[in-house]
C-alpha cells in the first residue's frame, strides 16, 4: 500500500476544520475595540469643532430648543438670509422681538419643517418673513439630520412623504444608521477647518438671534451661465401651510451680487413665477431687493453673502419694507 493511500481518510469520516487560534480573537476584538474607539474620539472633535466653524449647526440646536418664545418676525431661508438679515437691525427699528431661522444650503422644505416644528411649541409669531434665492445654480446637498432627528415622529412622516413627492428623495436605513455615528454625521466640517487653516482671515462664525456674523470680505467669482433650479412647488407648499395656520408671509430676494442674476438664463421666468404665487394668497406679498441698493465690495463676504457691515445696511432697508406690519405698534 502506498504512502498517500495509507494516509487518506477513512470513508464515510467528516473531517472537522482546524480551530480558529485563541490570538486570532484577541487580536481581532483589539482591533474593533481600538476602531470603535479611534471613530468615537473622531467624532466627538468633529462635533466640537462644528460648535465653532459650522454656519448652520448651532443655531438649529438652539432654535429646535425654543419653548414658548413670542416672536414678532421669523425669517426663514438659506445662507443668503442666513448672514445677510440682522435682527438685532430689524427689532432695534420697529421695536419688535425677531429670530433668523436660515440655514445654509437650506431648502424650502426644509424651512417649512422648521416652521411647523417651531410652531408645536411656541406661539405663532405675527410675521413670516422668508428669503428666496431665484438664482440657486445647485440642488440642496440633502436631509439635515439635526433637524429630521429632532423632529417627532408624525413630523417625519411629513418630511419624508414631501422629500418624496418634491426632490424624489427617501431616507432609507442606510441614512438612520451612518447619521447616528458623529464621525459621519459631522464630517463635512473637515471641510470648514481646511479653509480655516489655510485662510488669513478667521472664519468662525458668530450667532446673534441666528444670525451667523463675520468681518472678513473677499472679491467674488460670478462663475458661468446657469439655469435656476428653484423649487416652486415647495414654496407653494409653504405658502399653503402658512395660509392654513393663518400667518402673514413677506417673500424677499436678498441682494444678489452685481452681475450675478444676468448669468441664470430662465430668471425672468422664476421671477415671474414667484411673483404670481405671492399673488395667490391674500395675506402674503413679495419684495425683491436685488439691485435695489448698491452694496461696497468691503459689504460682501462673497459671491452673495454679506458681512456684519453689509447685513447691517441690508437689514435697515428690509425694516423699512416691514414698516406697514408694525405701524400700529
Amino acid at each position: 500500500m502506498s504512502s498517500s493511500t495509507a494516509l487518506s481518510p477513512r470513508p464515510g469520516l467528516v473531517q472537522r476544520p482546524e480551530p480558529v487560534p485563541r490570538a486570532y480573537w484577541i487580536s481581532l476584538a483589539l482591533w474593533i475595540a481600538f476602531t470603535a474607539t479611534i471613530v468615537t474620539i473622531v467624532g466627538v472633535l468633529l462635533r466640537l469643532a462644528t460648535d465653532k466653524y459650522d454656519f448652520s449647526e448651532p443655531k438649529l440646536r438652539e432654535s429646535m430648543a425654543f419653548t414658548g418664545k413670542h416672536l414678532d418676525v421669523a425669517f426663514f431661508g438659506d445662507s443668503l438670509t442666513l448672514e445677510g438679515v440682522n435682527p438685532d437691525v430689524v427689532d432695534r427699528k420697529l421695536n419688535i422681538e425677531s429670530y433668523n431661522f436660515a440655514l445654509g444650503g437650506a431648502s424650502i422644505l426644509e424651512s417649512e419643517m422648521q416652521l411647523r416644528y417651531f410652531l408645536r411649541h411656541n406661539p405663532k409669531p405675527h410675521l413670516v418673513a422668508l428669503g428666496v434665492y431665484l438664482n440657486v445654480p445647485n440642488k440642496p446637498a440633502g436631509v439635515r439630520p439635526t433637524l429630521y432627528f429632532g423632529l417627532p415622529d408624525d413630523l417625519r412622516t411629513v418630511f419624508r412623504d414631501e422629500l418624496f413627492s418634491h426632490e424624489s428623495v427617501k431616507i432609507d436605513r442606510s441614512f438612520k444608521l451612518f447619521n447616528s455615528i458623529p464621525a459621519y454625521r459631522y464630517r463635512n466640517t473637515i471641510d470648514l477647518l481646511l479653509k480655516s487653516l489655510l485662510s488669513h482671515d478667521d472664519q468662525r462664525p458668530s450667532f446673534v438671534k441666528g444670525q451667523a456674523r463675520v468681518s472678513f470680505s473677499r472679491d467674488p467669482l460670478l462663475g458661468r451661465k446657469h439655469e435656476s433650479v428653484f423649487k416652486a412647488d415647495e414654496l407653494e407648499s409653504f405658502m399653503d401651510f402658512c395660509e392654513k395656520e393663518r400667518i402673514p408671509v413677506l417673500l424677499f430676494e436678498p441682494p444678489n451680487h452685481p452681475g450675478y442674476s444676468e448669468l441664470t438664463v430662465n430668471r425672468a421666468e422664476i421671477l415671474e413665477k414667484v411673483s404670481r404665487l405671492a399673488m395667490k394668497y391674500p395675506h402674503a406679498r413679495f419684495v425683491s431687493f436685488n439691485g435695489t441698493f448698491a452694496l461696497g465690495q468691503a459689504e460682501w463676504v462673497n459671491l452673495n453673502h454679506l458681512n456684519i457691515y453689509g447685513s447691517a445696511t441690508f437689514s435697515d432697508l428690509l425694516s423699512t419694507a416691514l414698516v406697514s406690519d408694525f405701524s400700529s405698534r
